[in-house]
Order: C-alpha cells, then sequence, then structure tokens
C-alpha cells in the first residue's frame, strides 16, 4: 500500500528470523504436547506453502528450517536436503496428521475435539496469523485457546518454565549459530521448548569444544538437526519484515532493522542528495 500511495519509496525485504512459529513446550507435565508424535501431527497440519503464497502474498519462506537459518551457510542443511522420513514430517498432511493423533491415543470425541491446548501469543506479532494456525489445528481436532500476553508476562513464563501448550518463539535465526543451539541446553536461562535432554547437551557441549571451524560447523549441524528430528519447533515460515527510506537518502542498504536507527547503522556514511530530492519534487 506504501509503494502504491508513494511510488518513489525504496522498499528492503529482510527476514533474519521466523516470527511465525512455535516452540513446543516438552516438560513431563506439558501433556499431550509432549508427545513427538502429536508435535509432529501439529506439524503435518500446517499447509505451508498455501499460507505462504496466499496469507503471506508470497513473500514468506515456507520451507523449514531448524534454530539456525539456512543463510549460515555451513552451520545449517536446507530443507531439500533433508533425509526424506525428516522432510515428510514437515509436509502438508492432515490425514497423515489424523492418524499419528490416533496413534497417539487422542481420538476425535463425540464433538469432534480430540484435546485442548494452549497457544501464547506474544502481543507485538501478527494475532491474525495464530487465528489461521489455531483453524488449521482445529481441523485435526485440536481446540486451542490463544492467549495473548506483553513481553514482560511472555519472557517470565518461558524463563520460569510454566507455559501450557506451545508458544510463539522463533527458529530460522541466523545470528550466532554456536549460541543458538545452546540456549536448549538444560541449564540455559533462555530455552523456550523447556528441553531437558543429556544427549542434546553433551552435542552442545562438543560443538562448544571444537578446535576447528570445520570440527564446530559439523557438530552444530548435528545438533541443529536433532532438534529437527525431534520437532521441539512448530515451523510456520519465515516472513520477511521491511524498512523503508526515500531514494534520496544515500549510502543506505536497508540495513538498520526493526525500525531501530542506531541498529547496524554507520551515520557518518549517509548523506542527503538535495538535488535529487527537488527534482522529485520534495
Amino acid at each position: 500500500s506504501l509503494k502504491k500511495t508513494n511510488p518513489e519509496l525504496v522498499l528492503t525485504a529482510f527476514a533474519f528470523r521466523s516470527e511465525t512459529s512455535f516452540a513446543a513446550g516438552v516438560r513431563p507435565d506439558n501433556s499431550p504436547i509432549n508427545d513427538l508424535k502429536v508435535r509432529q501431527a501439529m506439524q503435518m497440519a500446517l499447509d505451508l506453502e498455501t499460507i505462504a503464497s496466499t496469507y503471506f502474498r508470497g513473500w514468506a519462506e515456507w520451507k523449514p528450517m531448524g534454530v539456525n537459518g539456512t543463510g549460515l551457510k555451513g552451520y545449517a542443511i536446507p530443507f531439500d536436503e533433508w533425509p526424506a522420513e525428516v522432510k515428510k514430517g514437515y509436509m502438508y498432511n492432515p490425514e497423515g496428521a489424523e492418524k499419528l493423533l490416533d496413534e497417539a491415543g487422542y481420538p476425535r470425541g463425540a464433538d469432534g475435539i480430540r484435546f485442548k491446548t494452549v497457544l501464547n501469543h506474544l502481543d507485538r506479532w501478527d494475532l491474525a496469523y495464530r487465528e489461521l494456525v489455531a483453524a488449521y489445528w482445529g481441523k485435526i481436532g485440536i481446540d486451542v485457546e490463544i492467549r495473548e500476553m506483553d513481553g514482560s508476562n511472555y519472557g517470565a513464563i518461558i524463563r520460569e518454565r510454566t507455559y501450557e501448550g506451545v508458544i510463539d518463539s522463533n527458529p530460522g535465526y541466523e545470528w550466532n549459530p554456536l549460541g543458538q543451539i545452546a540456549w536448549f541446553k538444560s541449564d540455559s536461562g533462555w530455552n523456550p521448548p523447556n528441553i531437558q535432554d543429556p544427549v542434546y547437551d553433551a552435542m552442545v557441549e562438543a560443538a562448544q569444544a571444537a578446535t576447528t571451524t570445520e570440527e564446530q560447523q559439523k557438530l552444530i549441524i548435528e545438533a541443529d538437526m536433532y532438534v529437527i528430528k525431534n520437532h521441539w519447533y512448530i515451523w510456520g515460515g519465515r516472513a520477511p519484515q521491511f524498512n523503508v527510506n526515500q531514494p534520496w537518502l544515500i549510502g543506505y542498504n536497508g540495513e538498520m532493522q526493526m525500525g531501530n536507527m542506531d541498529f547496524n547503522g554507520v551515520f557518518a556514511r549517509l548523506w542527503i542528495d538535495q538535488d535529487l530530492k527537488k527534482e522529485m519534487g520534495f
């Protein structure tokens, strides 16, 4: 809509993480989300390609990622290269999802509902998208209550490991790949899926102790694939945000993210082309 009203504007799309995915709490008391078949069924119930092409109008990356985004070359395996059996668990298959829920011991009741759960939603992100996802889950018999909350409450229930169901979270990150896999160590203060897994802990510790880049990359990929296989996240696509500037702002390449003009910006390199500004009638 901005481009329609102001065609001169320069829009720069950027996406460094998914803000449309969910951590699936796997604590022993968070039933039935702590059941791998249930998490896989919830993933298979989402038509990621259709959501990307319709709701996100073709802008979103639908292909699943682990905690590390595929832009981190050498630290993550692109979806097309995942083992076939792993890819299968991330493809749209509502009939297969229903079968998994039956196998997990959650048949449909007389009202068509298998079980009820909660989607904990951070209020600064897109509520309408969460409603769409809840509707997909409703089709396979999962009744979802969306609980919207502010940032302080959202952070508290992650750190305290007290939330029910699933919670907004951010796989597909493209920051520090070693730091990102360390989030899920048992002793981590920020562990959105509530993981307590000694096998995974050992993987992270091995990656932290690696003495070469090549060894560390291999170990990080193994840890990331462990996250993927266990469906600790329910992938929902990665939609971009946009930075917007006037064409006469010279030296700017869209690198100041999320509207923060002090984030990754070098002000000494920016200047206003006054002649171009006048030529355009401003």
